[in-house]
């Protein structure tokens, strides 16, 4: 569904101040000082845009001042999008699983002594290979599955 101007520039606004806040945070550590200034006069101006956005002045006063410190990519979150569009709950719990054991999230790590996770073949991370090699293989059946039916669906309406 298309949406209002209004609308796709608080989206893509906000994309661009998380870009730039997270460029600051990581520019500070080179000591690069001009860099870090321009980022700087960027975030204030995307700031002062957000702010004057009618869809962003129309977010709970709390929201908004989390959403105008820069550290969210968008308005709602990765679990509210997934629930807006339908995400199943099975589809999403992959994505956590997967999400946390890539990152350096205490899933990754946090029980490595116990489990013998040292950096070398070990059955836990044998296992999660197994298990997502699973998961991939039944995502690709669904879309082969589906494409399928599209191209019936396409002889069809010939």
């Amino acid at each position: 569904m298309p949406v209002r101007e209004t609308e796709w520039l608080a989206k893509l606004n906000l994309m661009q101040l998380n870009d730039c806040t997270e460029r600051i945070r990581y520019v500070t550590t080179t000591k690069d000082d001009d860099q870090v200034k321009a980022f700087r006069v960027l975030q204030v101006d995307l700031v002062r845009k957000l702010e004057a956005n009618a869809i962003i002045q129309a977010i709970e006063e709390k929201q908004r001042k989390k959403l105008l410190e820069g550290w969210r990519p968008s308005i709602l979150t990765q679990r509210e999008i997934a629930t807006k569009f339908g995400v199943p709950e099975e589809i999403w719990s992959h994505y956590q699983f997967l999400s946390s054991y890539t990152h350096s999230l205490p899933m990754s790590f946090y029980r490595t002594y116990d489990q013998e996770r040292f950096g070398r073949e070990n059955k836990v991370d044998r296992g999660y290979f197994t298990m997502t090699l699973d998961w991939i293989t039944d995502f690709l059946k669904e879309c082969v599955d589906f494409y399928e039916q599209d191209m019936q669906s396409a002889k069809s309406a010939k």
